[in-house]
């Protein structure tokens, strides 16, 4: 890689621990994305790293809550999550012609506005599922799924059958693609060391207070949901966080900690947390929605846990007074950052 800056290009390695610049793309999608990111960030930083960060939506908000350095067209993209949940109704994924164009137009947008990103400024340029730098050959990229899904008929398949293709051939084109699934890789493309836990890595002792957690982690798709589960009877005192429901919506650790179990989605940061922290849960997958399906299979089975569908008429007050008298046991995972910041330091000196 080429840079224009004036900063040194030595690596860092074990003898000449010189900073490298970093551009680091977070997705706007929720908050799975920018927590793990945040948490790779700590890794690299603490190697004398210095990292730009280019997000959107609650995504940027998390990122100016931590004070990180953030490139300036930040604030001139959209948010593609915004787009996302609107995907999102009654439950289930169910994307219509003017939702997909909504998405589309944002992308395009951000596309747009990304060239104006100077890839050989930076030593190294790390994207997480940020689609608009997708295929560039500075991109060392993030992801936890290995392809696109769902049940949408003979239209609907054939438009993810091309959407695949899309995304293995951008893929193709990247510096290298880590995968960071709550599973293995099936696909020999991607380098896989395990998981990238959330915030900082490191969670709170688990207490437990006799209460509820209902969360929706970082996005607003399933809100009418949730206000369904506040409104019931369940039998235990809840506590509610949603985007925007209290100053420090977007960590919910600290009363994840000491809730006695959670009432939440499947997105990847709130499995690694209830998981680490070994917490009962009942998880609400939306339907269609490959990734969370996905993801919520892990749990299914399992003692403290139940899977249920957004969409279904589910007697939530019975599923708490069950898994309230089994002892959870929760797939278990490690947090790969610091192997993952290894791979990333030897890739960016092997080609530059």
């Amino acid at each position: 890689m080429q840079r224009n800056k004036t900063y040194t290009t030595l690596f860092f390695n074990s003898r000449l621990k010189i900073p490298v610049q970093i551009l680091y793309i977070s997705s706007s999608v929720g908050l799975g994305h920018v927590t793990r990111d945040y948490r790779l960030g700590l890794e690299l930083k603490m190697r004398g790293h210095r990292l730009t960060w280019v997000s959107s939506g609650v995504a940027l908000d998390y990122l100016r809550s931590k004070g990180e350095i953030l490139h300036p067209v930040s604030g001139e993209l959209e948010s593609l999550g915004d787009k996302f949940e609107k995907f999102f109704k009654a439950g289930r994924l169910a994307p219509g012609v003017k939702n997909l164009a909504g998405l589309y137009g944002a992308f395009s947008h951000n596309r747009k506005k990304m060239k104006e990103i100077k890839p050989e400024d930076y030593d190294a340029v790390i994207s997480d599922e940020g689609w608009e730098f997708l295929g560039n050959h500075h991109t060392l990229f993030i992801t936890d799924f290995e392809g696109f899904s769902g049940r949408f008929g003979t239209v609907g398949n054939y438009l993810v059958k091309r959407l695949n293709g899309w995304y293995h051939s951008a893929m193709a084109g990247n510096a290298v693609n880590y995968y960071v699934g709550l599973i293995p890789p099936v696909s020999k493309e991607f380098r896989y060391f395990g998981q990238l836990f959330t915030h900082e890595g490191k969670y709170p002792a688990p207490g437990d207070k006799n209460y509820a957690l209902i969360t929706l982690g970082g996005t607003r798709a399933a809100m009418d949901i949730a206000e369904k589960i506040k409104s019931l009877q369940l039998g235990i005192p809840s506590i509610f966080q949603s985007p925007d429901s209290s100053k420090n919506w977007f960590d919910p650790l600290p009363v994840m900690a000491n809730a006695s179990l959670v009432v939440c989605m499947a997105g990847y940061g709130t499995l690694l947390e209830i998981s680490a922290m070994k917490k009962r849960a009942i998880i609400n997958v939306p339907f269609n929605d490959f990734e969370q399906e996905s993801n919520a299979e892990i749990f299914r089975g399992r003692k403290g846990y139940r899977v249920v569908y957004m969409n279904s008429n589910t007697d939530y007050k019975r599923a708490i007074e069950e898994i309230m008298g089994e002892e959870p046991d929760p797939p278990q995972f490690r947090d790969s950052a610091a192997e993952l910041a290894d791979d990333i330091e030897a890739t960016v000196k092997s080609i530059r």
